[in-house]
């Protein structure tokens, strides 16, 4: 597993994220968009400090898997039947987004825990 491979695929989960929340409601702009985007942005800076600092490699990888088990929680919310902020469609394709960038950080702790 290569961590440059896992940093481009959490930022192109992130895009593919961002662009769908032009969707959701304006009131919901200073609330769950913002923590959308705030865990968005912690995920994507702990993918690249994992890669950069090695001496903190394992918890910084750790670090980023919390954020993007955090991101799935606020977006299953917006996928609710109570909210219903994003499609179903749309949810479907982040998750398969998430499942690759999951496999590929779990990998990735595992090979850190190694050293």
């Amino acid at each position: 597993m290569s961590s440059p491979i896992l940093l481009a695929k959490a930022e192109s989960f992130a895009i593919t994220i961002y662009n769908g929340l032009k969707n959701m409601p304006s009131f919901e702009r200073h609330a769950m968009t913002a923590d959308i985007k705030r865990t968005i942005v912690s995920m994507v800076t702990a993918i690249n400090l994992a890669e950069s600092v090695r001496s903190k490699r394992l918890t910084y990888a750790q670090e980023a898997d919390g954020y993007l088990e955090s991101l799935m929680l606020l977006l299953r919310m917006c996928k609710s039947k109570q909210l219903r902020y994003i499609s179903t469609g749309f949810y479907d394709r982040l998750y398969e987004l998430y499942d690759g960038i999951k496999k590929l950080l779990v990998g990735f702790i595992k090979s850190a825990a190694k050293r």
